[in-house]
């Protein structure tokens, strides 16, 4: 996997990091969102989201039912919030199969699905920035990732 660091970023470029990200999006593909409690996983997921469905009602993190599923013309986006599962064995009960041959993967914490997520995924890991309302991101990427990853960041 490579890397690239942002600099940090004030919430409407954060917010344009998310929509760009989505515009580049397949079926099959997983975006892992990972980082501290407020880090902004839910803000980038809401746009991100945002950019397929821009007059959906009110998206927010699945932090209870686990899993929402957004039905866009080209594919269905499930948005996982991972952070409550205590076991891997539970990732079978909200679908994250059917998510990964049909769909596109927006996982909220996904560090306990690392042993079933495909290996071409781009994770995201979301940290303060310089100042309290500003963002960094690290971004580890596959090959399937690279050269949309190059474009967006002109690397």
């Amino acid at each position: 996997m490579e890397e690239f660091v942002t600099d940090s970023l004030s919430l409407p470029a954060f917010e344009t990091i998310a929509r760009n990200i989505a515009k580049t999006v397949r079926r099959q593909d997983v975006v892992a969102l990972s980082g501290d409690l407020g880090a902004g996983k839910t803000t980038f997921s809401r746009a991100f989201i945002r950019t397929f469905l821009p007059t959906e009602g009110e998206i927010t993190s699945p932090t209870f039912n686990l899993v929402q599923l957004y039905s866009t013309p080209d594919f269905d986006i499930w948005h996982f919030d991972l952070y409550r599962l205590k076991y891997a064995e539970e990732l079978t009960e909200l679908g994250l199969e059917d998510a990964l041959e049909s769909g596109v993967s927006l996982i909220e914490w996904p560090e306990i699905a690392k042993q079933v997520l495909p290996n071409e995924r781009l994770e995201i890991f979301i940290e303060n920035g310089k100042n309290n309302d500003e963002r960094r991101l690290r971004l580890h990427y596959s090959n399937h990732w690279k050269d949309r990853i190059h474009a967006l960041f002109k690397l």
